[in-house]
């Protein structure tokens, strides 16, 4: 597995806002909401992530071919 702690803390926008918790409006809406990047902002630190863990795929593929 990819561990991504310290590539997310690099991105300031890397914070998922309400939506990283299940439920984030169960109570009402808070007079203020953290805005959420991880969903909204492009380009992302999700594709970030996704670009790193397909590097890595392609890699372990093309060793077990050879």
């Amino acid at each position: 597995m990819l561990d991504i702690t310290k590539l997310a803390l690099l991105r300031p926008d890397g914070h998922a806002g309400a939506y990283m918790n299940p439920f984030p409006f169960a109570n009402g809406v808070p007079k203020y909401v953290k805005n959420d990047c991880v969903h909204w902002c492009l380009p992302g630190p999700i594709d970030t992530w996704n670009e790193i863990l397909l590097e890595m795929m392609k890699k372990k593929i093309g060793s077990s071919r050879r």
